[in-house]
């Protein structure tokens, strides 16, 4: 009796650096929403309306990755470093899952909670530390010794980054 093969999964996932290098080129772009909060703030001028733009300015940012990656399965990172997300189950990335994987977008409102203090800090304030703390250094972890390269949210929404396909050499 022959043993019956299995599939060998072929799928080139991203490497940390192909994504650390995209996520920080998309950090770039989107440090740009929270200029205006930013300047607010410094000129101590801002009152709620720092606040206001700081929230306006993480939803924009995490809507700039939820589309880009949902609508064209890559942001501008992304692309300019040849890598996109993809659902495990098929080769595009539905509304849901691009949902999913994103809400870490969100990390920068935690600043907005983040203690002066961590030795007299609330429970609530060392959660936001523990938090950053967790997709700051233990997600990479998670990346680069999965065997999909996946990121907690990544495998909580069922998705991959992987490399895109060479162009076909030309005749």
């Amino acid at each position: 009796m022959q043993p019956t093969s299995q599939p060998i999964d072929q799928t080139r996932y991203a490497s940390l650096w192909q994504r650390f290098a995209a996520v920080t080129a998309d950090e770039m772009i989107t440090a740009v929403l929270f200029v205006p909060a930013f300047i607010l703030q410094i000129s101590e001028v801002g009152g709620t309306w720092a606040l206001a733009l700081s929230i306006a300015a993480a939803v924009l940012r995490y809507l700039y990755f939820v589309y880009f990656e949902h609508g064209k399965g890559q942001t501008i990172g992304k692309l300019l470093f040849k890598i996109r997300v993809r659902s495990e189950r098929e080769d595009r990335l539905p509304l849901k899952e691009a949902l999913v994987r994103n809400l870490r977008r969100f990390d920068s409102l935690m600043a907005l909670a983040f203690p002066a203090d961590l030795v007299t800090a609330s429970v609530v304030g060392r959660l936001v530390v523990a938090l950053m703390l967790f997709y700051s250094v233990v997600a990479p972890v998670f990346i680069w010794q999965s065997v999909k390269k996946q990121r907690p949210l990544d495998m909580l929404a069922h998705t991959i980054v992987v490399q895109t396909e060479l162009p076909p050499p030309r005749a």
